[in-house]
Formats: C-alpha cells, sequence, structure tokens
C-alpha cells in the first residue's frame, strides 16, 4: 500500500503570532492571525444567518484570501449560493479541532464553491478542554470489512468530539476512509467511529501516529462520547486527589 506522508499548511504571515492565538488573545497592533491547519480532502460545512447548514464537501483549496470546497462524489449538488452572501465554514483541523471562519461567497456552481473574505472565528481555551490523553486499545477496520471479521490492532492516544490521536503498525493513506472501534470507558460497551486519516507520520519503533477525524457526529453522538470524556477526567481527578 502507498503511504502519504502528509505535511501540515501554515497560512500565516507572522508564526510569532501562534503562541498568542492558541491561548485566544485577539491578534493586536498588526499581529498576523494564524489560520488553523486545514489538509486538502478536508470536509468541510458552509452555514449562513443563524447557523442553519448550507452545503457539505470537500477543501480543495485553502490560502490568506480563498477557501475552495468541491462536491463530494456521489453526493447531491450544491445549491446556488448569492455572491456575497455571508457564511461561516466549519468543520475540523488537521489536530481534529472545531475550527470556524467568517467569510463571503465569491463564487458559487452545482459542484464548487468559493468563499473569499476570510477571518478566524476564534474558540475560548479550545485546546485546554476538548481533547483528552488516554491510552485505550482499539481496532481500525477496513469500510469493506462490513463484519469486522479482520481487525487492526492499535492504541488511542487521545481523543476528542472530533477525532483521535491513533498509534499503529499498520500503513494508511491519508484520506483513507475507516472505522476505529474501541471502549473509551470500561464496562460502557465498545462503540465504532467512521472517518478518515487526516495525518499521517512515524512514530518509531515500526509505527505510525495518525490524525483520524470523525465522520460528522450527530449531537446523540457528540453527547455520549463528551459525557464519557468528561467521566475520563473526573476518574482522573479522583486518582490524583487520592
Amino acid at each position: 500500500m502507498k503511504f502519504n506522508f502528509w505535511k501540515p499548511r501554515f497560512i500565516a504571515e507572522d508564526l510569532g503570532s501562534a503562541l498568542r492565538q492558541e491561548s485566544g488573545e485577539a491578534a493586536e497592533e498588526g499581529i498576523s492571525v494564524l489560520f488553523p491547519r486545514i489538509n486538502e480532502g478536508m470536509p468541510l460545512e458552509l452555514a449562513a444567518g443563524r447557523g442553519d447548514p448550507l452545503l457539505s464537501g470537500r477543501m480543495t483549496q485553502f490560502s490568506k484570501e480563498t477557501l475552495t470546497l468541491e462536491r463530494i462524489p456521489g453526493t447531491l449538488s450544491f445549491p446556488l449560493l448569492e455572491t456575497g452572501l455571508p457564511i461561516t465554514v466549519r468543520g475540523y483541523d488537521s489536530g481534529m479541532e472545531p475550527v470556524n471562519l467568517s467569510g463571503s461567497v465569491v463564487e458559487s456552481t452545482r459542484v464548487r464553491c468559493v468563499i473569499g473574505e476570510l477571518a478566524l472565528v476564534p474558540y475560548q481555551n479550545q485546546r485546554k478542554n476538548s481533547r483528552q490523553p488516554i491510552d485505550i486499545p482499539a481496532n481500525f477496520y477496513a469500510l469493506s470489512d462490513r463484519h469486522m471479521a479482520k481487525p487492526q490492532k492499535c492504541r488511542v492516544t487521545d481523543i476528542s468530539a472530533g477525532g483521535a490521536r491513533v498509534i499503529s503498525r499498520s500503513a494508511y493513506s491519508v484520506g483513507e476512509a475507516l472505522r476505529l472501534r474501541l471502549e473509551l470507558v470500561k464496562g460502557e460497551g465498545y462503540t465504532s467511529y467512521w472517518g478518515e486519516i487526516v495525518r499521517a507520520e512515524a512514530a518509531g519503533d515500526g509505527n505510525f501516529e495518525y490524525g483520524f477525524l470523525f465522520e460528522q457526529l450527530n449531537r446523540r453522538q457528540i453527547d455520549a462520547l463528551t459525557r464519557d470524556i468528561q467521566r475520563i477526567q473526573r476518574e482522573l481527578k479522583q486518582k490524583l486527589e487520592v
């Protein structure tokens, strides 16, 4: 299997602003905004007004000036949007952290939508609260393995409502769709998450580290996952206080 290493794409004029951006401070005194890391093929959603979703597509181009989404093969064509319409772009970056960008429609066709006037809408304390370090055995499955008869062992080393960091000896390509199955809280049963590899790096000792982006979860799935993460955090805190 061909293995492609994904390299993060920083869209910034001043990388020195990274720490300020990570801590949630507003860019001041001419400091340029650090845009999130988003790789080609990442699924994103466009919303307008009160947040009602308009369309979902795969990002094919991203710069300081514009972001381009194209229709995912096999899905419905895009609705035509009015040029200049204010838009919110929602999704997850390559680290599976939630991302919000504001902008406006530059071009709209049935298969392509270009957004300009991009601006980052920050999440306060995002990284401090959304990810939970863990060390849990899990399995990857190919989507064609409908009966989950051929598990590929892996370990999940952190998780959020957007995705997980996974260590595995199996080689996967960026963009490859898989199923991740794990028991996050012992005794509560196993859960499977569909998603795709969005980051791949050599981790040493013959292992690979992957960023695994969950397919857009519904509200029930997000709430259940968030409750499990919060439970892990409470149990960890109790152990530390003993």
